[in-house]
């Protein structure tokens, strides 16, 4: 059912911050995102170190796609609101599918590249389109499942983790 959980019949909205702490939703909600997120994080922090490493492109071919990168990184963000309209028209499912989905494709993506730099520039779109959702969904899924009442707290604590 949804909002209930621990089989108490309770809201998960109206249990106490121990308990919204350690219930599944949230255990489950944290584990997707630190998961994702790590995902994510680890990419950005290490792509150009592995594009320099790989020695598949010249120097100026690597800082032309470096350079590409950091412009579809930013402007990425005006995918998020699609990452919104989903959540509200097709679902929490769907929606975590579809974010996992640009995940997975960004890293065949990587597989299949060489040194054809079209699909290492389409592995960026998938990248940077898979971050801008990734967000959105976790804090429409914590809020939606858990509510507000310990939002900040639960998710600062997903974030620490």
């Amino acid at each position: 059912k949804e909002g209930i959980d621990g089989g108490d019949g309770l809201r998960l909205q109206d249990l106490s911050f121990k308990k919204q702490l350690t219930s599944g939703v949230y255990i489950r909600i944290g584990i997707f995102f630190v998961v994702t997120s790590f995902w994510a994080n680890f990419y950005i922090a290490t792509v150009t170190t592995e594009l320099g490493d790989q020695h598949r492109f010249n120097q100026a071919k690597q800082h032309d796609l470096e350079s590409w990168l950091g412009f579809i990184d930013a402007g990425a963000i005006i995918f998020a609101p699609l990452s919104g309209y989903m959540l509200d028209s097709v679902g929490f499912g769907a929606t975590a599918i579809l974010t996992i989905s640009l995940g997975v494709l960004q890293n065949i993506f990587l597989l299949i590249a060489g040194t054809k730099q079209s699909i290492m520039v389409a592995s960026f779109v998938c990248y940077a389109v898979f971050r801008a959702f990734l967000f959105p969904y976790f804090f429409a899924s914590l809020s939606k499942k858990i509510g507000f009442r310990y939002f900040g707290a639960l998710s600062g604590i997903a974030f620490c983790t």
